[in-house]
């Protein structure tokens, strides 16, 4: 994939230039991604990785969350990462709060296409789920004709709580609210509602928050405000008993309280993209109780796409040679 991705970087930087092309934006832009994409393509196009001291050479990188990490405090020069991947937390375990911050900007992998295939993605799980697909195939399987005992809720009747209301969860927002949903959001910091949602809480009102909802959608990132947020207590008596659709991370509650939930009937469902255990999560996925609740897809809710990927970079490098803010920026203290 790297690669592939540097070919096409390649060719956007080939062809989206715009039409002045002599203005003094233009130049300090190619003059400042010339070395830095040679750099890049040497490294995508062998098969060896490349050393410690290519990398401390190295200004601007395309890379990867273990790779930057791996050597986050030997960069002496750089001075913008773009990671290639939404999630940091693979970059958060090299980080040592005791030590100064790196001075170096990192961006997270993230756009609004991107987004909103992860939102197609939620769409599909609850659609899926409330119209019993799963069902549907085991009863074709046996030949059975189910009709009689066939029943679902309009999404228009849906209250859908989402957790993380960032762009990401501001596009999973938005979707439903075009199918006439209502969509509560949960967020680390007060707002207000908008168009993409009817109501906002806080995880001081995380109570409310859960029992308002007949799916809760979760699209938060791992960091140590949001690991474990759900528990089985937590959960314990909503009276919607609602399905848990996590595209976000999966340390949101651990497997065992997870369990627990489905168990007890706090929760009738769980639709999930991602594990805190992804090696324990394909051991059960055939358990009992999983098989007859849960149903899993191998974190491809929204793929990290070469050209997602070279549009997002290419946007923050205009802002970078322009001296304007990078988009998706990780802050260090908050652990994204």
């Amino acid at each position: 994939m790297t690669a592939q991705l540097a070919r096409k970087i390649h060719l956007l930087l080939a062809t989206c230039r715009p039409a002045c092309c002599n203005c003094s934006t233009c130049r300090r832009m190619v003059q400042t991604t010339a070395a830095m994409f040679n750099f890049l393509l040497k490294m995508a196009l062998r098969s060896r990785p490349p050393t410690r001291a290519e990398l401390a050479s190295a200004e601007v990188l395309v890379t990867t969350a273990p790779l930057l990490g791996s050597t986050l405090y030997s960069l002496p020069r750089l001075q913008w990462a773009q990671l290639t991947f939404a999630g940091v937390e693979k970059l958060m375990q090299f980080y040592q709060p005791d030590k100064p911050a790196p001075p170096f900007a990192v961006t997270r992998m993230a756009s609004t296409a991107f987004s909103r295939e992860l939102a197609e993605w939620v769409l599909a799980a609850v659609l899926g789920h409330e119209r019993g697909f799963g069902r549907l195939w085991a009863a074709q399987r046996r030949r059975a004709w189910t009709q009689s005992t066939y029943t679902y809720r309009p999404v228009s009747e849906l209250t859908i709580g989402v957790l993380g209301t960032g762009q990401m969860g501001r596009e999973v927002g938005l979707l439903f609210k075009k199918l006439g949903c209502t969509v509560n959001g949960l967020s680390r910091t007060e707002k207000t509602a908008d168009d993409a949602f009817d109501n906002m809480f806080t995880s001081d009102h995380l109570s409310e928050f859960l029992r308002s909802a007949d799916y809760l959608c979760s699209v938060l990132p791992s960091t140590p405000s949001t690991r474990h947020l759900l528990t089985a207590a937590r959960l314990a008596d909503l009276p919607r008993r609602p399905v848990l659709v996590n595209a976000g991370r999966g340390d949101l509650i651990t497997e065992r309280e997870l369990v627990a939930a489905l168990r007890v009937g706090s929760l009738s469902g769980a639709v999930l993209d991602v594990f805190e255990n992804r090696a324990a999560a394909g051991r059960t996925a055939n358990s009992g109780t999983w098989s007859r609740w849960v149903t899993i897809s191998p974190h491809v809710a929204n793929l990290s796409r070469p050209e997602l990927v070279c549009a997002a970079f290419l946007e923050n490098l205009e802002r970078f040679t322009g001296g304007r803010p990078l988009l998706h920026r990780v802050e260090w203290d908050r652990g994204y």
